[in-house]
């Protein structure tokens, strides 16, 4: 095998035009899709653990419409349901900001997220400074606490740690800052710049005001549809206690809650790129065709020599491998150059990956491709 490597590689020395135009050919498939990919990978996977099994759950009615669900309905789910670690339920309101504790002048406009019992928990995120949110915090009657973004801590209040116990003004309330998340990603398209505790007051803890976002964790070996006939079953009970607000209930993966309308643009345009390898793999069984048309002399000879055709296709593969390695190495070259292109032409409306590099999963999917296409083309 040694042998034959070496002989690969003075056969490709021999000819660097051809290895060249081989390697790059193949570099500008395999870094387009790998460009993609990584794109792909860090837009429309959610960051947290477990993503994978977590759910996003709506009403839905007989118009044929999807709402938010209402808290008597959340309250039913999460006591009745087991398909379910956990529960939990959120909804954004805009607030005003009186800053002027911290030196802002000028009152500004924040998005707040108000959060039930457990919220930070299920999507494993740990505070950067402080603690979460108590238990007894998201009962009524509790002194007002919030959690502060982490862009909005960096940004607005320049990252000072003595910011804990202080009171930040909302609307004309204070609430005592109890700690700092880091940045999620954000429901609607609206990063959260504070966090507050959700409590139930009325008039929202009737069935039929629906405003919140209810999220879920799948136990683990639990289906999709399993959890969606429990829920059913849960929801239809409710129905028959209330015929005035009759609807049924819909369970979707999270990532197609946030990436829905995104996903298919993407999944395309990987479809085109995979174009654009298939026609680098053609080209390069081409450049591959005529060398071996040239070389008829040299595999006749060592035929004759007493090589068997196992070994001729042997070392036919691994100068093929040889390519596809190189073409590998300065893909992900390419990728690196190519990912600002699709960034730059970002749909309006959608938050663009904060980071597009390449981790594990790319490095295996760049090799992946090397393999296959070294195959293809050999």
């Amino acid at each position: 095998m040694l042998a034959d490597l070496r002989y690969a590689l003075r056969q490709l020395a021999k000819s660097p035009g051809f290895a060249i135009t081989a390697v790059l050919t193949l570099a500008l498939g395999i870094g387009a899709n790998t460009a993609i990919y990584s794109i792909i990978h860090g837009a429309l996977t959610l960051p947290y653990p477990h993503s994978e099994r977590m759910i996003a759950i709506q009403n839905v009615f007989p118009t044929g419409s999807y709402y938010a669900a209402s808290w008597p309905d959340f309250e039913e789910w999460s006591a009745k349901s087991t398909s379910f670690t956990g529960l939990v339920a959120s909804f954004s309101s805009g607030m005003t900001w009186d800053g002027a504790a911290f030196g802002h002048a000028v009152p500004e406009s924040v998005n707040t997220g108000l959060v039930s019992e457990g919220f930070f928990d299920l999507f494993g995120m740990k505070p950067i400074l402080g603690r979460d949110f108590l238990p007894a915090q998201h009962r009524q009657g509790a002194a007002p606490v919030c959690i502060l973004d982490e862009n909005f801590w960096r940004e607005q209040l320049h990252a000072d740690s003595g910011v804990m116990g202080r009171a930040l003004d909302l609307d004309g309330k204070s609430c005592t800052i109890v700690g700092v998340m880091p940045v999620m990603l954000p429901a609607g398209h609206r990063p959260t710049h504070v966090w507050i505790p959700l409590e139930t007051n009325k008039p929202w803890d009737r069935h039929g005001t629906n405003y919140l976002f209810v999220r879920g964790l799948l136990r683990s070996g639990v289906t999709l549809q399993q959890a969606q006939a429990e829920l059913s079953t849960i929801q239809s009970q409710i129905d028959r206690q209330f015929p005035d607000n009759k609807h049924a209930v819909a369970i979707h993966p999270l990532s197609q809650a946030f990436f829905g309308d995104l996903r298919p643009i993407m999944q395309a345009l990987l479809v085109a790129v995979g174009f654009i390898l298939l026609i680098a793999c053609v080209n390069l069984a081409n450049l591959l065709l005529a060398r071996a048309s040239d070389r008829t002399r040299e595999f006749a000879v060592r035929r004759a020599l007493g090589a068997s055709s196992r070994r001729l296709v042997r070392q036919a593969m691994i100068e093929s491998f040889l390519l596809a390695a190189g073409g590998v190495a300065a893909g992900l070259l390419a990728a690196l150059a190519l990912t600002h292109i699709p960034l730059a032409a970002w749909p309006k409306g959608f938050v663009p990956p904060s980071a597009v590099h390449p981790d594990a999963a790319i490095l295996g999917f760049a090799c992946i491709l090397g393999l296959v296409t070294g195959v293809l083309f050999g």
